[in-house]
């Protein structure tokens, strides 16, 4: 962290169970950002702890850098995933302007795996790391965690991995759905805890912020707001224009990730196992 001279962290915890262990070691901290994205149902899925909750927001000086956006109702896949992150996810984590991105990589969300029961796609995840690679001038750094599907994990590294090489993510399936209503109900209870703190990330207004970016897509847009996918009833709204094709992506630089080789290890031991 010196060397590339920052001191803030953002860990995105993806794995579709709550990272308690590693709230608890960050929620006191103003330099790490931990945003977990995870199967909550109340308190009733693994590891059944409140602490997952979307309103535990950090504690003493942390308050505001721990964000649950706490899945409860419904199968969640690529729509709610992408929601979540152009509505919470990015515009948080680009006013917090971290130095380093460490993904908490768990594929148990994937589509296919038998314990997440969740629908998230290969192509979603590239998607979700093209986004992540916006930000700390790209240094994201991939650890694989959980996953009990082996071609759901490799199917998904794989496309992930080659985001992080540099290619563009391939185009998401058409038509893409609007966000499930629990969905939207869990993404506005999110900023509902966050919008009433009065230190930490709490001046962003995220309920009026977007990452410029496509909803559907990772595509940056040149500078448009995206149509808010929110409602007070907690209803969807129009999350389904046009989808970029893959050609239509941006290319992302090809200058070799440092963390990649971590990343490509990891990924030969699923295939190897």
């Amino acid at each position: 962290l010196l060397r590339i001279g920052t001191e803030l962290v953002l860990i995105l915890d993806w794995d579709v169970h709550h990272g308690n262990g590693t709230q608890h070691m960050f929620e006191d901290d103003d330099s790490v950002l931990y945003i977990s994205l995870h199967r909550y149902d109340d308190a009733m899925f693994f590891p059944s702890s409140e602490d997952a909750a979307t309103n535990r927001v950090g504690v003493a000086k942390g308050v505001g850098f721990n964000v649950n956006v706490a899945w409860s109702g419904g199968r969640m896949g690529d729509s709610d995933y992408l929601a979540a992150f152009h509505h919470v996810v990015m515009p948080i984590a680009v006013e917090f302007n971290p130095g380093l991105v460490l993904v908490s990589a768990g594929f148990d969300a994937a589509r296919g795996d038998p314990l997440g029961g969740y629908h998230v796609t290969p192509e979603g995840y590239a998607h979700l790391t093209h986004m992540l690679m916006s930000l700390a001038g790209g240094r994201v750094l991939l650890i694989l965690e959980g996953g009990y599907n082996l071609s759901s994990i490799s199917d998904s590294m794989t496309l992930c991995t080659s985001v992080l090489l540099g290619d563009p993510p391939p185009a998401l399936a058409r038509p893409l759905p609007p966000p499930h209503h629990s969905a939207v109900a869990t993404i506005n209870e999110t900023h509902h805890s966050l919008e009433r703190l009065t230190q930490g990330l709490a001046c962003l207004d995220i309920s009026q912020t977007s990452a410029n970016h496509s909803p559907s897509t990772s595509t940056p847009v040149g500078g448009a707001r995206p149509k808010v996918c929110l409602s007070e009833e907690g209803e969807p709204g129009d999350l389904t224009p046009e989808l970029s094709q893959a050609a239509e992506l941006p290319q992302v630089s090809h200058q070799m990730n440092p963390a990649l080789l971590v990343t490509l290890s990891f990924l030969i031991s699923v295939v190897n196992h």
